[in-house]
């Protein structure tokens, strides 16, 4: 075969073959887009929160996969996860209350994110808890009922992207 064919048959194959191989690595580790590599518990507070107290949720990630996975994490003595997760927060009637300058600055300016991190590794089964202070990215400026929710990219590494884990919604009572 000339080499000139070869050469165009190699160039017309590449495509194909990163492809292939891809497939294969993504079913030898046993991920694919409908499986879930871990879950996420948001848990409500047992008592209403009094208003213009700061807002803590805690949320617990759980490995559900057969495989070690990582996670990115904030170093320090108290790590700052909220931006780790996409957190929405709506009030009674589905609105969104008013972001705080800090997490308006961050959506406007998304270029402006960035920190350090660490790598955590998370067993199959095991877990780990992150402390959301939601009320450093939200005003919550009435009493009333919130329903919130967050969520996590597939990739544990990442914030979101392709396949995201949510969590389920809870409700929030903030009074007066």
């Amino acid at each position: 075969m000339p080499m000139r064919m070869l050469m165009r048959l190699t160039v017309n194959l590449l495509p194909l073959l990163a492809y292939l191989l891809l497939s294969l690595s993504s079913a030898a580790d046993g991920r694919s887009d409908t499986n879930q590599l871990f879950s996420l518990t948001l848990h409500a507070p047992s008592t209403p929160l009094k208003f213009g107290a700061e807002v803590r949720l805690r949320v617990t990630v759980t490995n559900i996969s057969g495989n070690t996975i990582r996670f990115g994490r904030t170093p320090g003595i108290v790590p700052e996860e909220e931006l780790s997760y996409d957190i929405e927060v709506r009030n009674a009637p589905g609105q969104l209350p008013p972001l705080t300058p800090f997490f308006r600055h961050l959506k406007e300016n998304p270029a402006s994110t960035w920190g350090s991190y660490t790598t955590y590794s998370l067993e199959p089964g095991k877990s780990f808890d992150d402390e959301l202070v939601i009320t450093k990215l939200y005003v919550l400026t009435e009493p009333g009922k919130y329903t919130i929710w967050v969520a996590r990219g597939q990739d544990p590494l990442e914030k979101s992207g392709k396949g995201v884990v949510k969590s389920d919604d809870i409700t929030l009572t903030i009074t007066k």
